[in-house]
């Protein structure tokens, strides 16, 4: 579902975050995506989301080549992947409620349905009651189970998580991690990143490590 073909990403002048990098990632793969502060990891991200392109090669998702998609397949394709940054993409001013609603309604999901899908979220993420606040009322870790909550609540077919586990407490982290297990057993793709390499508890994922423009398959155990 997700092909790199020799892609390279140089930033100007010769800063280079991947050089000829092959990578094929399937449907229902768990992959941690691992490397050093400023090894690419999010750079990884944004050229899945064709928020960047490459300098050359091909990358592929859902069997489509990202550099011949028009500015308006662009959102399409970006509604069915959910991406949870490292910094906070909430919508102000907005309530949380809408947060979650307002990208229901981008897939085509209104109303009472709407409501009720952005209400369950809430409450599996201990959300629950916070619906009319405004995302500047909440507590650091209030947004990041937000963030989390705006990428899955569309039932996305990718997940990108940079960084999920940022900011939140013990029993939210197990909740987040439980969560995103359940969604990848669906046959979904989730890429994991972190620079510790024993974040995702889970045997069954493939370990890619980004090390100077390269990326090294480290580990894949079942």
């Amino acid at each position: 579902m997700i092909s790199f073909q020799n892609v390279t990403k140089i930033y100007p002048p010769d800063k280079v975050v991947l050089r000829d990098v092959n990578v094929t990632i399937s449907r229902g793969e768990i992959v941690l995506l691992t490397g050093h502060a400023g090894s690419g990891k999010s750079v990884f991200f944004h050229l899945i989301l064709h928020k960047e392109k490459p300098n050359k090669g091909q990358i592929n998702v859902f069997g489509r080549n990202l550099s011949v998609l028009n500015s308006k397949e662009i959102p399409y394709l970006r509604r069915r992947i959910g991406y949870i940054p490292q910094e906070p993409n909430l919508i102000r001013p907005r309530t949380v409620i809408e947060n979650l609603t307002c990208v229901l309604h981008a897939i085509g999901t209104f109303g009472h349905p709407a409501e009720q899908k952005a209400k369950e979220m809430l409450r599996i993420l201990r959300l629950d009651g916070t619906e009319n606040l405004y995302s500047s009322e909440l507590s650091r870790s209030q947004q990041q189970r937000l963030i989390i909550a705006r990428a899955l609540v569309v039932q996305p077919a990718i997940i990108l998580a940079d960084e999920p586990l940022v900011y939140l407490e013990k029993e939210d982290i197990e909740i987040v991690t439980k969560l995103l297990m359940e969604n990848v057993s669906q046959g979904k793709i989730l890429i994991w990143s972190s620079q510790d390499m024993h974040s995702l508890p889970n045997s069954n994922k493939k370990i890619l490590e980004l090390k100077e423009g390269s990326i090294d398959l480290k580990e894949s155990s079942v």
